[in-house]
Order: C-alpha cells, then structure tokens, then sequence
C-alpha cells in the first residue's frame, strides 16, 4: 500500500475519527498492561503461592459466571443505539434492568454452586460474594456503550483509566501496610464502584444526563432474544479460560493454582498486543473484501503471519529463560512455576492467531461457527484438565490449555468448508520471513 493512497485515506474525517479512536483504545490497552504488570507481579510476590492462589481460585470461580453478569449484550445494545438513537432511553434502562437481573443471578449462582462444592468453608463463601458483587456496578457500563455507539470511546477510557490509577495506589498501600489477603479481595468491587462513578460523572458533564432511563419489557424480551447465542459464547470462554485454576484448586490445592496463576499471569499480560494489532490493522483487510478476494486473504495471511511472527518472538526466549524469568520477577517461591510458564506460554501462538479469526468471523458473519469452536475448544479444555492434573499438576492444565487452544484456533478450521480458507492462510503464514515482505 502506497505512502500517497495512505495520506489520502488520513485524510477522510471519518478515518481520522477511527484512527483517534484507535489510538485512545490502544493507548489505554498499553498503559494498562505496562502498569498493571508491575502491580501484578507485586502482588504475586506480596501473598506467596499459597495466598495468591486462593486470590486467583476466588476470581476464577466467579469468571465462570461473568456471561450472567453481562448478559452478552454489549455489542448488541451498542447496535441497537446506533440504530435507534432516539430510543435511547428505553434501551438503555432495558439493558441496565437486565444487567442488575444478571448480576443478581450470577452472584446467587456463583455463591450458590460455592456452598455446594464446600459447604462447610463459609468465609471462602463471604469472599466469592463479595468479588461477585462487582457485577451490580459494572451494570453501568451501560453508560460506555452509549460513549461507543456515539464514536466517542475516550469518554469510556478516561472513566477507567481514573478508576485504574486510583486503585492502582490503593493497592500499592496495601502492599507499603501489609494488608491480609481479605483486603487485596474487597478492593475488586471497589474498582467496579469507582468506575461506575466516573462514568456517571462524565455522562452528566457531556449533558447527557436529561436522557432519561426506562425500561420495557417488550424491549428487555427482543434484547434477550438476540443475546442468548452470547451469553452461551460468553460462558463457553470463561469456562475455556478459567476452569484450569478452579479445577487445580480442586483437585491440587491453593499453592498448587498459586504457581500456574501466576505463571499464566506473565503468559497472558501479552494477549492485548494481538487485540491492539487487529484493532488498527483489520480495516484496511475489510476495506478489500468486496474489491478483490485474492488480495482480501492475501491481507488476511499477512496479518495472521505478523502474529506468527510475534507470538514466536515471545515464546521462544520465554521458554528458554522460563527459569531465570520466574526468579527475577517472583522470587525464589515461585520457582516451581518455571515449567508452567515454558509450557503456557505457547498458548500465546493460538491465542494470538484466534483474534485475527475473530475478526474475520465477524466480517464473514460466521458467529455460530465461532461458537461451535469454543465450546469444543471448553469441552476439551475440561476433558484434558481431568486426565492431565491428576498425573502433572500445574504442568497438566498448561498441556491442557495449549492443546485445547491450539484445536479451537486452528485445527476445527478444517472441518467446515467455510473456515477451510482460514486455515490455510493460517499454515501458510507461517513461513512469515516471505509473507511479510509483502506488508
């Protein structure tokens, strides 16, 4: 693509209110991730294996139901917001009922299956309810996907990013004070508030406040009718991405989710570069789509070889420095971590290529196919853990997590004729030296 053609698409006001959005979008994503690594890796050398691991098995077990907390509504009310403007009110208030509904649901059922699993562990109980309870206030983010539909997502990242910085110091003097682990905990649903706050603050001063909020039933029924398919999708990733640690704590112990916690910790801190690098780079893969279907997966094999070529450049050292890594951000403690972060770290490869498939779904309009890949990639993810933590522990549910990633990234592309094209510029990305010559 020539630096001329470029300079005339910049030039478009629409193009350069995406290019803005983007940058705010990645700015965030970075800033967050720089940050919050070094936060993190306090902490984790703060509690020890054994406290972190009840910390990461407490959070886990509430991801598991995160799709009732949200309903997979949000890129449906964002649609719908764009749609119908004037009616955003009614689809607003709709959406926040449904959201305190959800979180209600998924604070009884997170509690719940709790007390069935340890019934005699009351104040463990106390603990999931009071990280469940994040659910009510992150029912204002209703407020953000309004700041989306209306191409102004700063509003949202400047909400979360005082609520991050904030709680950002208040975890660093809780760390100065020594604080129990009880406080680490309570400060999640702290960081919901606070954001929630923000955003109504912002929502007021951009005068939006004169906007009343109603619901509707008849408008809480068609929201629902469309979202189903996402709150199935949204329980199948959080079973795909968190089972590892509920099981583990299960089956091995708090210490034992302590070390593949924070192990997975240094591995997934790197899963927001491919979701920034699709995020700038994926329109101008679309924009071909109806033009030129040859240059179309020509872009999209590039783009699938760009992650190749960065998940690779991360993997390969992390696994051979595994060892010395884990010593010199988390202390002598974790060094039992070492083969779980040599291993875990190549879910990144799959992982990376999955967002470009995303994507690519979306633009193809294939969510059901999607749908299909992550619950076989759940179900096997499940399957795994049960055979491989009994025999290798932590270093079974990485396996787990690498081979279940690798199939339902890659490998269940071969099964429909629709995602087989996918699949083969996914292989042939793969020699990246030649493919990205081309970029």
């Amino acid at each position: 693509m020539s630096l001329p053609f470029l300079q005339r698409l910049a030039a478009r006001d629409d193009v350069r209110l995406l290019t803005g959005n983007v940058a705010w979008l990645m700015a965030d994503r970075l800033i967050r991730m720089g940050m919050g690594l070094v936060i993190t890796l306090w902490v984790v050398r703060y509690l020890g294996p054994e406290q972190f691991g009840r910390l990461s098995f407490f959070t886990a077990f509430v991801a598991l139901f995160g799709s009732l907390m949200t309903l997979g509504l949000d890129s449906i009310v964002v649609r719908e917001l764009v749609r119908h403007p004037d009616d955003e009110g009614i689809i607003a208030g709709s959406s926040f009922l449904l959201r305190i509904a959800g979180a209600l649901l998924a604070i009884l059922a997170s509690v719940s299956a709790y007390l069935t699993m340890r019934p005699l562990d009351r104040a463990g109980a106390l603990l999931v309810l009071c990280i469940a309870v994040s659910g009510l206030f992150q029912a204002v983010d209703v407020i953000d996907l309004g700041f989306q539909a209306q191409n102004r997502p700063r509003l949202g990242v400047i909400a979360r990013s005082v609520s991050f910085f904030s709680i950002s110091v208040v975890k660093v003097g809780l760390l100065l004070t020594g604080a129990p682990l009880v406080a680490f905990i309570a400060v999640i649903p702290v960081e919901a508030a606070l954001t929630a706050t923000a955003l109504v603050v912002i929502r007021r001063r951009q005068g939006r406040g004169e906007v009343r909020w109603k619901a509707s039933a008849e408008r809480c029924k068609a929201l629902l009718a469309d979202s189903w398919p996402m709150i199935l999708s949204g329980l199948s990733i959080a079973v795909y991405m968190k089972i590892d640690q509920v099981m583990l704590g299960t089956m091995g112990g708090a210490q034992v989710v302590g070390l593949y916690a924070a192990a997975t910790k240094l591995s997934e801190i790197w899963y927001v570069l491919p979701t920034v690098a699709v995020t700038a780079l994926f329109p101008t893969v679309v924009k071909t789509r109806e033009l030129d279907e040859g240059l179309y997966y020509r872009r999209l094999e590039r783009l699938f070889a760009l992650m190749a070529a960065m998940s690779l450049a991360l993997a390969l050292p992390v696994t051979l420095l595994a060892g010395p890594i884990i010593s010199l951000l988390l202390g002598s403690g974790y060094e039992a971590a070492a083969p779980v972060l040599a291993i875990h770290i190549w879910a990144a490869f799959f992982v990376f290529y999955g967002v470009v498939q995303g994507a690519w779904d979306i633009a193809e309009n294939l969510a059901q196919l999607a749908l299909v890949r992550v619950l076989c990639g759940a179900l096997l993810n499940v399957a795994l853990n049960l055979w491989l933590i009994p025999r290798y522990g932590a270093v079974g549910a990485a396996i787990a997590t690498v081979i279940a990633q690798a199939t339902a990234a890659v490998f269940m592309n071969l099964l429909h004729p629709r995602t087989r094209p996918v699949f083969r510029c996914q292989i042939r990305a793969l020699l990246f030296v030649r493919t990205l010559k081309g970029i």
